[in-house]
C-alpha cells in the first residue's frame, strides 16, 4: 500500500499519521487513525470486529462501545456512506481509494520497487531486537537474522524492512524458495525491484546495474534452504557499495562480512512475577491479544497460570503461540483447559514444541480443511481467492471450499494480507509442514498447475475488454503460481504448458520476461513437439510465439507469424488472422524484401480491421502502418497513423501501449524537423516513465534528450543525458546503440570535437553489430561527421574514432559527459 492515499475527499499520509479534508488539516485521534488504516489496507474484504479490535486495541480490554465510537468519528470525516456496517460480519470501507505518489520512493531510484510483504497482525514486543538489527544493519554490509523456525525471524525483518521504506530507502524484499541457485535468487530480486532482463546473459548483471545506482536494502528471508547460492550472490553483489543485505535463516552463512543476530523466542515472565507484571512480557501480550482475552485482567488463577504454560512450552515461539490462541477466540478464557500439553521426544528439542502445536492444530481440522491447507500448500508467495477456489472445486463444490477457507483463517493456519487485491498466504513453517503431510504429491502440483490454468483462462483475449489496471489487477497478483505451474507442466504435461503459454503471452511481454518465456516454450518441445497440436492450438501457439520472439528474432517471429496466419485463415478466425497480419507486418525492417512484402500486405491489413474492432486492436493496424510507412520513408504518413496509435490506446486505458505510442511520436516529430512538438511529447513522457526503467524507458528518455539537442537547448540536453544514461545503466543498456549517433552530436556542439570524433567510432560499431540508425540520427551522425571533419587533422580524427571502435557502454557515457574534451586519450592510457 502506498504511504499516501486520498479516501473519499481527505489525503491521509501514514509515514506522519496525519490527516487533511479538502486541504486542511483534519484531528483524528491515534485509535481512529489505526482504524482508518486497517479498513484502508484490507479494503476489498469485510473485517470483523474482533480482527479491528485485535488490530487496533492490541493489549488493553476493550468492548463493543469503543470500536462503535471510533467508526462513528471516521464516518464524521469521511462522510456517513464511506463505512459500510454488514450485519454479523463487520465493517467494509465503502468509498473510492486512490494511491498518491510516494515522493521519497522517487527519488530512491530509478526503478519500481514491489511492495513488503504483509507482517502479522498485532505484532508485540521485540523493541530491543529491533533495536539491535537497525544497528547491525546500518554499521555491516551484509546482516543475518538467525533462529529456528516460527521464531519471528520474518516479522522483524519485515518490522525493520518497513520503517527503512518509510524513511525513504529502497527496500527489496526476496522470499528464497527450496533449492534456488544464483540465477533464480537474482531473477527473484530482479522481479521485485522491477528490472527488466533485456539480453540473454542472465539478470544478475541487469540487477547489479540496478543496484549501484542508489542506496538499498535487501531482505533474502528463508535462506536456510539454500545458503550456498545466497552465500554467492553476496559476493556477487559486492559491486554495488550503497547496498545493505540481511539474511533471514535458521543457520548462518558464515560469510567473513557476516554480522549475526541470534533470535530467540519472546521473552517470558520469570517464575515468581508478581501477577501486574506476568501480563506485561511479550509472549504473554501476544497469546492475551490473539486469544481475545485484553490484558489478562478477567482470567482467574487458574487460567492465568494455564496461559502462562501455554507460553512456556512453546518457549515463546510467536507462530504456536498464535495458532494455539486463535483456537481460543470463539471460546474465551474457558477454552484454556482444553489446550494439550505439547511434547514430540523425536524431534530437536527446538523443534519440539513448534512441530507438536501444528500437529495439534492439523489433527483439529476437519478432513475437507486438512486437505484444502495441503493443497493451498502448494501455492508460492500466497494466493488468490479465486486461485484458492479453483484449487478446491477439484475436490468439493465452492460454498464448503469457502467455508474451509474461513476455518482456516479463524483457526489461524491461513493469513489474510492486507491491501488490494485480496490475497492469502500461508506462513512458511505451515506451509512446509502442510507439504509434508501431503501423501499425493505428484497429483497436488498437477492441481496446482490445473487451478492456475482457471485462473489464466483467456487471460490474453481479456486484455482486449478492460483497462490496464483491471487487467493487472487481476492477473499480476499470481504470477509466481503461473511460473510454478509453467514450470511444473512444462516437464510433465505439454498440453497444459502448452494452453498457459497461449493465454499468459501478455504477462511475460509486460514484465520483459520473453527470454524465459523462449526457454519454458524449448523445454515444452522436448516433452512434446507443438506439430502435434490440433490446428487451433497450434495457430494460437504460434501467434504468441511471434509476439515474443518479435522483440529479438525477427526471422523466427516472421516464420511463426505467417504460419499463424495460414491456420488462421483456415480456421475462419478473421481476428486471429489479423493478429498474425499485424506480426507480420510489424516485422518489417529495410531489408529490401520483408520492406516491399509488408508494404504489398498493408492493404489487407487495413480492410481486415473492422470498425467492431476494440481499441487495441485498431491500434495494432495504426501501429503497423506507422512502422511501415516510416521505413518506406514517409514520415508525414507515418506521424498520421501514430497519432491514430496514441489515440485508441488512451481509449484502450492501457499505459503500457500508450508509452510506446508516445515514444514513436515524439521520434517522428523530431524526424519531420517539428523540434518544438517533439520536446513537448518528450516531457510527457518523462513524466510517464518516473521511476521506471527498461527499453521502453530508455527509448523515450534517449528521444527526449535529442529532441533537446536539435532545439539548441544543450544545458537541458545534458541533463536529460544524465537521466538516460542512468536508467539505461539500470536497464542493462536497453536501446542503447540505437541511440548512439546522438552522443557524437551532443559534444561535438559543446565544441569537444576529439570526444564527438570517439564517439562516431562507437557509432560506427553498433551498426556493425546490426543496430539500426534511424533517419533523424543518421542526420545526427552526419552533422557530428562534418563537425569532425572540418575541426580535426584528418589523422588525429582517425585515431579517436578508431579508439572509439573499441569502447564500451560506460566508457561512452564518461566521455559523452565529461565537459573535458581529453577523455578519450584518457581511455586510450587505460584509465578510463
Amino acid at each position: 500500500m502506498s504511504p499516501r492515499v486520498r479516501v473519499a475527499h481527505c489525503t491521509v499520509d501514514f509515514g506522519s499519521h496525519s490527516v487533511r479534508r479538502d486541504g486542511e488539516a483534519a484531528r483524528l485521534g491515534s485509535r481512529a487513525f489505526d482504524l482508518l488504516a486497517t479498513l484502508v489496507e484490507g479494503r476489498s474484504r469485510v473485517i470483523s470486529r474482533a480482527e479491528l479490535i485485535e488490530r487496533v486495541w492490541p493489549g488493553p480490554t476493550v468492548d463493543d462501545h469503543a470500536l462503535s465510537a471510533q467508526i462513528a468519528a471516521l464516518r464524521k470525516l469521511l462522510g456517513p456512506g464511506a463505512i459500510s456496517t454488514v450485519p454479523g460480519r463487520g465493517y467494509q470501507l465503502a468509498c473510492d481509494v486512490e494511491e498518491l505518489a510516494d515522493e521519497s520512493q522517487r527519488v530512491a531510484g530509478p526503478y519500481r520497487v514491489a511492495e513488503l510483504p504483509a507482517g502479522p497482525a498485532g505484532f508485540v514486543g521485540r523493541e530491543t531486537e529491533l533495536q539491535a538489527l537497525s544497528a547491525l544493519v546500518d554499521g555491516s554490509r551484509l546482516t543475518s537474522l538467525c533462529g529456528p523456525a516460527g521464531v519471528g525471524k520474518t516479522a522483524l525483518a519485515l518490522r525493520l524492512a518497513q520503517e527503512r521504506r518509510r524513511a525513504g530507502l529502497t527496500v527489496v524484499w526476496v522470499e528464497i524458495g527450496c533449492h534456488c541457485g544464483v540465477d533464480e535468487i537474482a531473477a527473484s530480486v530482479a522481479d521485485r525491484l522491477g528490472v527488466p532482463q533485456t539480453r540473454h546473459v542472465g539478470p544478475l548483471p541487469a540487477v547489479l546495474a540496478a543496484l549501484r545506482q542508489h542506496p538499498a536494502l535487501l531482505v533474502l528471508d528463508g535462506a536456510e534452504a539454500c545458503a550456498a547460492s545466497v552465500y554467492s550472490i553476496v559476493d556477487q553483489f559486492a559491486g554495488a557499495p550503497g547496498l545493505r543485505i540481511l539474511v533471514g535463516s535458521q543457520v548462518a552463512l558464515h560469510h567473513p562480512q557476516e554480522q549475526v543476530l541470534a533470535l530467540d523466542g519472546l521473552a517470558l515472565a520469570a517464575p515468581g512475577t508478581p501477577r501486574d507484571r506476568l501480563t506485561r512480557c511479550d509472549a504473554m501480550r501476544l497469546f492475551l491479544a490473539r486469544a481475545g482475552l485484553g490484558d489478562g485482567r478477567e482470567l482467574d488463577t487458574l487460567q492465568l497460570e494455564l496461559a502462562l504454560r501455554v507460553c512456556r512450552q512453546v518457549g515463546g515461539s510467536p507462530l504456536a503461540i498464535r495458532l494455539l490462541a486463535a483456537r481460543l477466540r470463539r471460546l474465551g478464557a474457558e477454552g484454556l483447559m482444553g489446550l494439550p500439553y505439547l511434547n514430540d521426544s523425536n524431534q530437536p528439542a527446538r523443534r519440539q514444541t513448534l512441530l507438536a502445536t501444528l500437529q495439534w492444530s492439523y489433527g483439529r481440522l476437519s478432513p475437507l480443511g486438512q486437505l484444502l491447507l495441503r493443497r493451498l500448500a502448494w501455492c508460492v508467495r500466497g494466493f488468490s481467492f479465486e486461485l484458492a477456489l479453483a484449487i478446491g472445486r477439484q475436490e468439493v463444490a465452492e460454498e464448503a471450499v469457502t467455508e474451509a477457507l474461513d476455518a482456516l483463517i479463524d483457526c489461524g493456519l491461513v493469513g489474510v494480507e492486507p491491501g488490494e487485491p485480496l490475497r492469502f498466504r500461508l506462513p512458511e513453517p505451515i506451509r512446509q509442514f502442510s507439504l509434508l503431510q501431503e501423501p499425493q504429491p505428484a497429483q497436488a502440483a498437477a492441481g496446482h498447475a490445473r487451478a492456475v490454468r482457471v485462473v489464466y483462462a483467456d487471460a490474453d483475449k481479456a486484455r482486449l475488454d478492460c483497462s490496464e489496471r483491471v487487467w493487472r489487477h487481476r492477473y499480476e497478483p499470481d504470477l509466481d503460481n503461473l511460473l510454478a505451474a509453467l514450470r511444473w507442466a512444462s516437464s510433465h504435461d505439454a498440453a497444459l504448458a502448452y494452453a498457459l503459454l497461449g493465454e499468459t503471452t501478455q504477462l511475460f511481454l509486460m514484465t520483459y520476461r520473453q527470454q524465459e518465456y523462449l526457454d519454458l516454450v524449448a523445454r515444452t518441445e522436448a516433452l512434446s513437439p507443438s506439430a502435434a497440436l490440433a490446428p487451433a492450438e497450434r495457430a494460437r501457439h504460434c501467434l504468441a510465439l511471434a509476439r515474443v520472439q518479435a522483440m529479438t528474432r525477427t526471422p523466427d517471429a516472421l516464420a511463426s507469424a505467417q504460419e499463424a496466419l495460414a491456420l488462421f485463415s483456415a480456421l475462419g478466425d478473421a481476428r486471429g488472422a489479423f493478429a498474425a497480419r499485424v506480426q507480420l507486418v510489424s516485422g518489417v525492417d529495410a531489408e529490401p524484401q520483408r520492406l516491399a512484402a509488408a508494404e504489398a500486405a498493408l492493404p489487407e491489413l487495413i480492410a481486415a480491421c473492422g470498425e467492431g474492432f476494440p481499441p487495441l486492436l485498431r491500434r495494432q493496424r495504426y501501429q503497423a502502418e506507422a512502422m511501415v510507412c516510416s521505413f518506406l520513408g514517409r514520415p508525414a504518413d507515418a506521424l498520421l497513423a501514430c497519432r491514430a496509435s496514441v489515440a485508441a490506446a488512451r481509449e484502450a486505458g492501457w499505459g503500457f501501449y500508450l508509452r510506446i505510442d508516445l515514444s514513436n511520436l515524439a521520434y517522428l516529430h523530431l524526424e519531420v524537423g517539428d523540434t518544438a512538438e517533439a520536446i513537448r511529447v518528450g516531457e510527457e513522457l518523462v513524466a510517464l516513465h518516473r521511476g521506471r526503467i527498461g527499453p521502453q524507458a530508455c527509448f523515450a528518455l534517449g528521444n527526449h534528450a535529442h529532441a533537446l539537442l536539435h532545439g539548441g537547448r544543450l544545458a537541458e540536453a545534458r541533463q536529460a543525458l544524465q537521466r538516460y544514461a542512468d536508467v539505461a545503466r539500470a536497464s542493462d543498456w536497453a536501446s542503447f546503440e540505437v541511440l548512439s549517433a546522438q552522443f557524437a552530436l551532443f559534444a561535438a556542439r559543446e565544441g569537444r570535437l576529439h570526444a564527438a570524433a570517439f564517439l562516431l567510432g562507437y557509432a560506427d560499431r553498433c551498426v556493425e553489430r546490426g543496430a539500426r540508425r534511424f533517419a533523424a540520427y543518421s542526420r545526427s551522425y552526419d552533422a557530428a561527421a562534418d563537425c569532425v571533419r572540418l575541426g580535426l587533422p584528418a589523422a588525429v580524427a582517425t585515431s579517436c574514432r578508431q579508439a572509439g571502435l573499441a569502447a564500451d557502454p560506460h566508457q561512452v557515457v564518461v566521455v559523452t559527459l565529461d565537459e573535458a574534451d581529453y577523455a578519450p586519450f584518457v581511455l586510450l592510457a587505460g584509465g578510463g
